[in-house]
């Protein structure tokens, strides 16, 4: 199974959580210490993780209730923010389809990567097979010879 981190631009974000960009800007910049590292690069373009996603959608139900900012600082602790962003990916048309697709080629990967390991293994056994045979051979040509030098000695002494 493939595990993907997909990151979001502040549009996307806007998108999915419906406020204005303007306004992510603002939660951003008010509760930058709850985001991850990504969602506050200085000079580069700023992408959000599903967990960022979760906590902005916090920031504005929070917010929408009449939570002042200080308020909402003290409540996000303790929130938990490790659950699954849903909405996030219902948001981007095809992408449950891709990530099937990717799984679905993982799989064949895997699988073809079994199969080749079982070739190597039955490879590797056939390779010690035949050197322990040709070990054997080494052996008897070598007692061989040994044994037409003892009798050319046994002819030299005799």
């Amino acid at each position: 199974m493939i595990t993907i981190t997909l990151m979001w631009t502040p549009q996307q974000v806007s998108e999915m959580i419906k406020v204005p960009v303007s306004t992510l800007r603002r939660y951003a910049a008010d509760y930058s210490q709850y985001l991850s590292s990504s969602a506050h690069l200085a000079g580069k373009a700023r992408r959000y993780t599903d967990r960022d996603i979760v906590i902005f959608e916090k920031i504005r139900q929070l917010l929408q209730k009449g939570n002042s900012v200080e308020q909402v600082r003290s409540l996000i602790p303790l929130t938990e923010f490790d659950q699954p962003v849903s909405t996030s990916l219902a948001a981007v048309p095809g992408i449950a389809a891709e990530i099937q697709a990717l799984n679905d080629r993982a799989a064949e990967i895997k699988a073809v990567l079994l199969a080749n390991d079982q070739r190597l293994s039955a490879a590797e056994m056939a390779i010690a097979d035949l050197t322990d045979r040709l070990a054997k051979v080494e052996v008897a040509k070598r007692k061989s010879w040994l044994r037409k030098l003892v009798d050319k000695l046994d002819q030299v002494v005799d």
